[in-house]
This record gives structure tokens, C-alpha cells and sequence, in this order.
């Protein structure tokens, strides 16, 4: 009796009865459906740099590509093929994918796994403390 139900939980025999003490955006599931879409949105340092560095990263990259194949083409008297093939092997060789990919999906995969076994975090740069956790009791 006077015991708190929350919203979700499951009758498994038996009857009960229950008052209604919160509805809609009061429930304690729009609170943690609200907390995991903060968490999700919300770009952790590690991700702030990434994006930083990849701004300055890819079109340095880009613009090495284009002069290797015009290089290669106008002034080494290279076939196409070739040109565009050195051309390629830059763009391969430097590819800032992992990089900018890599961080936001695992930290997306993280808070995913962590909601699924019950765990929330308020925002994800919470996932970023756990580098410095020695124990866990």
C-alpha cells in the first residue's frame, strides 16, 4: 500500500489499484525519454574535436588530390588513368572517414547499449569519465 508504481511496469497476477500522481510530461518515462534524447544530441568534447579537425582536414586533402592529378596529368605527362589513379591513392591514403565517422556512431552505439541494459546518461560526455574509473563496487 502507498507504494510508488511507475509508468510501464507489468501486473504479473492479481489485481491492482492505483492512483494516477503524473501524466504526459510529468510521468518518470518522459523524464528518461527526455534525458536519453539530450544524451543523443549532444556532441561529447572528443566528438567537438573531431569535427574541428575534420573541417580543416578534408579539404586539405581534397585540394593535395586535385594537384597530384593535375600534376601528374599537365606536367608529368602522365595517361588520365594514371593521374586519376595517384589521384585516388591520396585521397585513400589520407582518408579522414574513420575518423569522422568513428566517433559519433560509437558514442551513438554506446548510449544505445547502455539504454538497453538500463543504464541513462544525462549528456554523453558522461561516457568520457569512464576513462578515469579505476573500481567499480
Amino acid at each position: 500500500m502507498n507504494d510508488l508504481l511507475i509508468g510501464g511496469s507489468v501486473v504479473e497476477s492479481g489485481t491492482l489499484k492505483a492512483y494516477i500522481t503524473a501524466v504526459g510530461e510529468d510521468t518518470v518515462l518522459a523524464n528518461i525519454l527526455k534525458l536519453v534524447r539530450e544524451a543523443q544530441t549532444e556532441k561529447p568534447p572528443v566528438q567537438q574535436l573531431a569535427d574541428k579537425i575534420s573541417a580543416i582536414f578534408v579539404p586539405t586533402v581534397l585540394s593535395i588530390a586535385l594537384l597530384a592529378f593535375l600534376g601528374n596529368y599537365f606536367f608529368g605527362h602522365q595517361p588520365f588513368s594514371s593521374s586519376l589513379l595517384r589521384s585516388i591513392a591520396v585521397l585513400v591514403i589520407a582518408c579522414p572517414c574513420a575518423m569522422g565517422l568513428a566517433t559519433p556512431a560509437a558514442i551513438a552505439v554506446g548510449l544505445g547499449r547502455a539504454a538497453r541494459n538500463g543504464v541513462l546518461f544525462k549528456n554523453a560526455r558522461s561516457l568520457e569519465l569512464f576513462k578515469s574509473i579505476r573500481q567499480v563496487v
